[in-house]
């Protein structure tokens, strides 16, 4: 059966089993259609951590290319919140200091 990819569903799924698999696969809903499932994850409750937090799910030997992704992600999140949501600011600010903190050294 066909399951509508759309903000909410991109939810469950970062939580899963496979979130880097769900960010390939919202990546590849952005570059391909114009449904604006950035605006929709974010009022749907998404949030950067969100995406922050799929990093802790990698494993430690994973290769950087896998990082690239959430990368992109969590920068079209941000410069979202940035440029229309500024409500979402504090949340965007949190994620990113929980990134440097946990992920710099």
């Amino acid at each position: 059966s066909f399951v509508k990819f759309d903000g909410s569903h991109f939810r469950k799924l970062i939580k899963g089993d496979n979130p880097l698999g769900a960010v390939r696969q919202l990546l590849a809903v952005v570059k391909n259609t114009s449904n604006d499932i950035i605006f929709d994850f974010l009022n749907s409750g998404g949030s950067a951590l969100d995406v922050v937090l799929v990093l802790d799910k990698l494993e430690t030997n994973t290769f950087f290319h896998n990082y690239q992704p959430v990368f992109t992600v969590l920068t079209l999140i941000i410069n979202r919140i940035r440029d229309e949501i500024p409500r979402l600011q504090p949340s965007a600010d949190e994620a990113c200091r929980r990134l440097l903190h946990n992920y710099t050294s």
